[in-house]
Order: structure tokens, then C-alpha cells, then sequence
């Protein structure tokens, strides 16, 4: 070897170990897990997978993360909701997403609901802007804090579907159940229920086991993307 290659490929060594030459891959970890991820956009995040890490504003402009909702301690449970209050289905399972936000939170259990439809989405009197879900989220006193995601990209990060489609992170940064808040069968009548799926898992999270039920088929209005920006 040359002593100037040699010396290119030393020089370019240290500068990538010190972390000044950022890898494709940087924004996509897990929470806890320094490995890159190396899922495909839409992919869905299945339970016994490392939950992926993510940024989002909430309705008052101000940024969080994942990182950040585990808490200090990193020991937060945290059940993400792809949610919508343009959504009648996911109008229907917010009392029971409150009350489970109420219930569960002594037990150090947070409820992160998302909404990734584009703001120019509408449905009924409802829209989904921050100014409006504020409104939304007053009126109904909800017990969970909405975020907002309108370009989707924390959707297609967990491979939402519709809204709602939670996702329950437990404090080893691993997601253990994905899927319904409930059997509920018809939003206009949201108390006839015989499967209570969230609380079951969160029941069995809390107790340092798997849930028996891992996954179920989420049901609701389909994810209202808006168009991606084109690619510089």
C-alpha cells in the first residue's frame, strides 16, 4: 500500500469511528437497541421486535420522543395509538382509551395517541389539525395526550393501518402486543364487548410476562396519507 492510501484510509477510519461521517441508517434505532434498524418503510412492527425510535410534536408545536416518553428511568410502558377523532371508530374506543389512560397510569403506563392523517383530512364536523383536536381532545377530556404525524412517517415506521392501531412497548423497549383496544363491533355502541385485549396485554406486561394474545387484526378507518414530498 502507498503511504498516502494508507494514510487516506487511517484518516478515514478515525473520522467515521468519532462519528463526523453519519451512517444512512442514524434516524432509524431502536429504543433500546444501538442497532440500526433495517425494516422497510409500511413494514408492521411485530411483537418480540425492538420498538422503533421516533420523534413527534404535539399539538402545541413542542417535539418529544420515544426516548423521551419511557422517561427518565427508561421504564415507562408506553401503548402508541394511531388515532383520529375524524375516525368514528376511533371516536368510539376513546372512552376506553381514557379510561384505560386513567386506570393504567399509576401502574407507569402512558398513552401516546398518534394522528398521522393529513391535515387536509376531514370527517363530519372534525378535522384533523392541531387547532381541532385541541378542541377535540378539551371537550371530550380525554385522559391521553394526542400528537400529530401528518406526513405518516411514525405510521409507516410501526406499519399502522387505521385508527385506531395501538402498539404496547414495554420497559425493555420491545413491543408485546399490537392490534384492537377491544373486540367492540359497532362504534355506536362501543360497551358491548367481550375481549379486552389492551388491558389483558397491559396486565400481563406489568406482570413480567407475555400476553396470550400477541396480535390482533386492527379495525378501523384506513390511514389518510397525504402525498410525500418529492425527494431533493
Amino acid at each position: 500500500m502507498q503511504p498516502s492510501h494508507w494514510l487516506f484510509t487511517f484518516a478515514l477510519t478515525a473520522i467515521s469511528s468519532s462519528g463526523l461521517i453519519a451512517s444512512s441508517q442514524d434516524g432509524a434505532k431502536r429504543a433500546g437497541d444501538d442497532k440500526p434498524q433495517s425494516r422497510k418503510a409500511g413494514e408492521r412492527v411485530k411483537a418480540g421486535e425492538m420498538a422503533p425510535a421516533f420523534t413527534v410534536k404535539g399539538t402545541d408545536g413542542k417535539e418529544t420522543t420515544l426516548d423521551a416518553l419511557r422517561g427518565e428511568k427508561k421504564d415507562k410502558i408506553v401503548v402508541i395509538s394511531f388515532w383520529s377523532h375524524t375516525c368514528p371508530w376511533s371516536r368510539g374506543w376513546d372512552p376506553e382509551l381514557s379510561k384505560i389512560a386513567k386506570d393504567y397510569s399509576p401502574k407507569n403506563v402512558v398513552i401516546v395517541a398518534i394522528d398521522s392523517n393529513n391535515e387536509k383530512n376531514s370527517g363530519g364536523d372534525n378535522k384533523d389539525t392541531p387547532e381541532d383536536i385541541i378542541r377535540y381532545h378539551k371537550a371530550n377530556s380525554l385522559n391521553f395526550n394526542v400528537y400529530v404525524d401528518p406526513t405518516a412517517a411514525i405510521a409507516d415506521l410501526y406499519g399502522g393501518l387505521t385508527t385506531p392501531d395501538v402498539f404496547v412497548i414495554g420497559a425493555d423497549g420491545k413491543v408485546h402486543y399490537t392490534g384492537q383496544v377491544n373486540d367492540m363491533g359497532d362504534p355506536n355502541h362501543p360497551e358491548k364487548v367481550n375481549k379486552t385485549y389492551l388491558r389483558d396485554a397491559l396486565d400481563a406486561v406489568i406482570g413480567g410476562k407475555e400476553p396470550a394474545t400477541t396480535s390482533t387484526k386492527s379495525v378501523g378507518c384506513n390511514i389518510k396519507k397525504g402525498k410525500k414530498a418529492p425527494r431533493q
